[in-house]
């Protein structure tokens, strides 16, 4: 068979739904070959309104298909009428999949009002609301709600995998409320462990949550939220620093939730910055590799070699939540210190920054080389492996300029627990 998949742009309507998974194509591909089209490809507007996947068959099989226009005398009233029942009604779509579709619709319902160049028919005929479109696919207003989620939050992957039918929309809503990257990671997780089972479907739920808890027993560390990883970026661009090109390093980049936030702070501030991290974690590593414009280098950062690096000569400023287990952090801020030519932004515990020798022994190196130039106080406690959680979190911006340092406290605790 050739492997040709051209034609005609699918319409808007029709998008709302899912192809047919890879081997029901080849088999429709099959049987075209054999027989022949049997049901030409209806179009609006010269667009497929219905028969995506038999143009698509065709195209596989070689053979040219048929079209024919919108009838409402053929095909019925109205071009939505229409899809629906050929979509709803003949088609075996799983709840998930047809609260996908409604989420479609209702989003689409919204576009038709903010455009003037679309079809009389669907201006007029295509305007529900949340709740209508839950009606037409008979599914819950709560599974399109989750579904809108998906559509706004998650990453095309974690779309993908509910229009195969294979995650359920409602696992899918909770981790699309985890950064691009955390979701990468937990989906590879759970196909992997859906494979070993011999599962068709992906179970997401339980690695959902031991993503969203605090403490990450695997690396020792606190998972930023998204909501500090941009305060802690704009920090690190505060003066207008951004606005010259600047190289950043995260030394433990995790999720990837800092690196992301400096990439969208940077690219307001001025050019977008150039951005390296440094991942112990394999899984995490494969995720972070997804992000556009990051370079990213699988290792333990207090091991690494800055001559390993794309700058050997440290970079502008390091940004990190740095592993917080039996002071590893020191030495994880002693390192940055050495590295970095400009400004530091790190989250630190309080335990670090007051009572212990330990802690006394490197800020007395930061009155030597790095003077504090803001201290944030956070609102929140995280639970740690090592102390029960007892410590609240701190972020402080290090330069190598002298100057006064401003207080504040940032009240994150509604953020963070999420």
């Amino acid at each position: 068979m050739s492997r040709r998949r051209r034609g005609r742009r699918a319409h808007p309507l029709a998008e709302a739904f899912p192809m047919l998974p890879d081997e029901e194509l080849t088999a429709l591909a099959s049987d075209i070959e054999a027989h022949g089209l049997r049901h030409p490809v209806v179009l609006l507007d010269g667009q497929v309104l219905d028969g995506r996947n038999r143009q698509a068959a065709c195209a596989l099989a070689g053979v040219e298909p048929t079209y024919q226009e919108f009838d409402p005398d053929l095909h019925g009233p109205t071009p939505v009428a229409f899809v629906l029942s050929e979509n709803v009604s003949r088609r075996h779509l799983t709840g998930s999949q047809r609260a996908l579709a409604a989420a479609r619709l209702a989003s689409l319902g919204g576009a038709r009002r903010r455009s003037a160049n679309l079809p009389v028919e669907l201006a007029g005929a295509l305007r529900p609301t949340q709740a209508e479109a839950a009606g037409r696919l008979r599914v819950s207003e709560r599974s399109v709600r989750h579904a809108c989620e998906v559509l706004e939050k998650a990453t095309p992957d974690v779309v993908a995998a509910v229009e195969r039918g294979e995650l359920a929309v409602s696992a899918a809503a909770q981790l699309a409320r985890l950064s691009h990257v955390t979701q990468a990671v937990v989906l590879e997780a759970a196909i992997e462990k859906t494979r070993d089972q011999a599962s068709k479907t992906i179970n997401v739920r339980s690695l959902v949550k031991a993503a969203q808890r605090t403490n990450d027993a695997a690396l020792s560390q606190w998972d930023t939220p998204d909501e500090l990883a941009r305060r802690m970026a704009r920090l690190l661009g505060s003066g207008g620093w951004f606005k010259r090109r600047k190289q950043v390093l995260e030394p433990s980049a995790g999720h990837g939730a800092l690196v992301q936030a400096v990439l969208e702070a940077s690219g307001q501030g001025g050019r977008a910055a150039a951005i390296e991290a440094v991942e112990i974690d394999p899984k995490r590593c494969r995720a972070l590799r997804k992000i556009s414009g990051l370079s990213v280098h699988r290792g333990d950062y207090l091991k690494s070699d800055p001559v390993d690096r794309s700058w050997p000569l440290g970079p502008d400023g390091i940004i990190s939540n740095p592993p917080f287990d039996k002071g590893v952090e020191i030495a994880h801020l002693a390192k940055m210190m050495d590295e970095a030519r400009e400004r530091i932004v790190v989250q630190l515990p309080i335990r670090s920054m007051h009572g212990e020798a330990r802690c006394e022994r490197v800020w007395s190196r930061v009155g030597r080389e790095w003077w504090i130039r803001a201290e944030a106080r956070l609102v929140v406690r995280p639970k740690y492996e090592d102390d029960g959680g007892r410590d609240e979190i701190v972020v402080v911006l290090l330069t190598r300029e002298a100057g006064p340092c401003d207080l504040e406290w940032w009240d994150l605790r509604e953020e963070a627990n999420a």
